[in-house]
């Protein structure tokens, strides 16, 4: 097997995973601290945590950086081949698409499926073969399989998100 897709698998897992205990490590410091950035009155035996913030500001700008790095193959591909309107037309697409979305959701099933299949067992090799088999799934059995690893979470994450945005 090709180590190239075990080390997305890997990374994503990683990723998924640290984003997870980043936003809960995220709620208990805006649990602490008061929005000006002091410690709150009733806190007083808490230490400085102003480092702790700029750690967290550093930790954003290089997530920033690095979904821009992503995007870079894309852009230069793009203008190497029909010019520069057209890079800037295709990530406006992506973006008006939702393509991202749907790239944290499938990252999201693909974690699920590895701590799973590490947790409990279950992963086999199957045997393709000439014929493709594909069947039909009605929405409700499709969004009861996905729903827990991809969908709950995401929601929990952005709950959490926007409390941590609006507590700080």
């Amino acid at each position: 097997m090709d180590p190239g897709p075990i080390g997305h698998f890997l990374t994503a897992t990683l990723i998924s995973t640290s984003t997870i205990l980043f936003l809960e490590t995220f709620s208990i410091l805006a649990c602490q601290y008061s929005s000006v950035g002091t410690i709150l009155p009733s806190m007083d035996d808490w230490y400085n945590l102003t480092p702790v913030f700029d750690w967290i500001h550093c930790c954003i700008i290089s997530v920033s950086l690095q979904f821009m790095i992503a995007l870079l193959p894309l852009f230069i591909q793009e203008l190497v081949r029909r010019g520069t309107g057209h890079p800037i037309i295709r990530l406006g697409k992506q973006f008006m698409f939702f393509s991202p979305v749907s790239d944290i959701f499938s990252t999201q099933i693909y974690t699920h499926s590895i701590i799973s299949n590490l947790t409990f067992g279950g992963a086999r090799y199957i045997v393709t073969g000439r014929g493709f088999a594909s069947t039909r799934i009605s929405f409700s059995s499709l969004f009861s399989r996905f729903a827990g690893p991809s969908i709950y979470l995401g929601m929990g994450t952005l709950t959490s998100l926007l409390y941590v945005t609006m507590a700080l």
